[in-house]
């Protein structure tokens, strides 16, 4: 039996930052919203953690939003440190206003400038005040679900997803570069940062 402590509903979000030319990234779900105004948000995340180390030397993160069959795409983020591995090549993105990696093929994102820190037990929780948030195409929210993650019955879930996070390889359309290098149908997006179903709003 699970302890109630694991009943708690989360989302998953994938958690991304850059410093200088480093980029970083992981697959995180202690990630909530702290304050309505200012807008902050934030995310715990462990003191080991390579991205935690970027977050603070770059003072930015952002909250990419997968959409509910891009459990493929959190696992690629969740299943490798970055210390050696660069985890965004291969994948369309974009630098966000504060200069962190925006996927272009996930649901949503949240950018947001780094404001705070509090060291909480084994993790830091890293308050970020909202920049720029958008809307990249209409989709339900990835659910947090064990079984994705190899955890509990199931298994590791849609064995068919690949990084990208999409069940379709196939329609993938590889032939389109995007100023990050990445490819992928949101490539192009990377190219001047603003494409067909890219609904944002910055904040002043």
């Amino acid at each position: 039996m699970r302890a109630p402590r694991d009943l708690v509903s989360q989302g998953v979000f994938i958690v991304t930052s850059a410093a200088g030319s480093q980029t970083a990234g992981m697959t995180a779900c202690w990630v909530t919203r702290l304050s309505c105004r200012p807008a902050w948000f934030g995310v715990a995340m462990h003191h080991g953690s390579h991205t935690r180390e970027v977050v603070l030397a770059g003072g930015c993160f952002c909250l990419n939003i997968p959409a509910s069959d891009q459990a493929g795409l959190a696992r690629h983020f969740g299943r490798v440190s970055g210390r050696h591995t660069d985890k965004l090549r291969g994948l369309a993105w974009r630098p966000g206003p504060t200069g962190a990696p925006v996927l272009l093929e996930v649901a949503a994102y949240i950018d947001c400038r780094l404001v705070g820190q509090v060291e909480v037990g084994d993790h830091t929780l890293l308050i970020g005040e909202l920049v720029e948030e958008g809307v990249l195409r209409k989709a339900r929210p990835l659910p947090f679900r064990p079984r994705d993650y190899g955890q509990g019955r199931g298994g590791r879930g849609d064995r068919g997803v690949n990084a990208r996070g999409r069940q379709r390889p196939e329609a993938i359309d590889r032939g389109r570069t995007g100023r990050s290098g990445a490819t992928g149908p949101g490539a192009g997006l990377a190219q001047d940062g603003r494409g067909q179903g890219d609904r944002r709003r910055k904040i002043p």
